[in-house]
């Protein structure tokens, strides 16, 4: 009997630690756009801004809530997101890179001459992030499947 509860205890062990492991890594930051000049018009303030994809590819939805963006390694925290905001398994979810600082909008733009953003968890841990170079203007770099570690230009993103 003691076998068995040392058996079932290092199965639970195993099973909750594969739960923390691949709990976040189902993000990824798999689009962006970081020199909107025509191409995505923002209905809500009506700009042409920069935008972020990010994919969820897990088999269930993820709430952003005490997430955050950044392009700062010394300021992980940059843009928070304060509100609910859902991304049902196997979708997206565009967040804006305009300097807006609401809802799905960041307090930060893309710089289209390159630099690295990271999408980190509530935590404090980097669950995904990616240095670009110089950005072609209304072309879109992403990945290709989404979630894969192949990145592309997309001429229409």
């Amino acid at each position: 009997m003691l076998r068995l509860n040392y058996i079932l205890r290092f199965l639970l062990l195993i099973f909750w630690s594969l739960n923390i492991t691949t709990g976040y890594s189902q993000l990824y930051i798999n689009e962006i756009l970081a020199s909107n000049v025509t191409i995505n018009d923002d209905a809500t303030f009506h700009n042409y801004g920069d935008w972020i994809e990010i994919y969820n590819a897990g088999s269930s939805s993820v709430d952003l809530i005490n997430y955050t963006i950044t392009d700062d390694i010394n300021q992980l925290d940059k843009y928070r997101f304060i509100y609910s905001t859902y991304i049902a398994s196997h979708s997206y979810r565009l967040i804006w890179a305009d300097k807006e600082d609401h809802y799905s909008h960041t307090n930060f733009a893309l710089d289209s001459d390159g630099e690295w953003v990271a999408l980190v968890d509530p935590g404090g841990t980097i669950v995904d992030s990616i240095t670009y170079k110089r950005q072609i203007p209304d072309v879109s770099y992403g990945r290709q499947p989404d979630g894969s570690s192949n990145w592309l230009y997309f001429s229409e993103p």
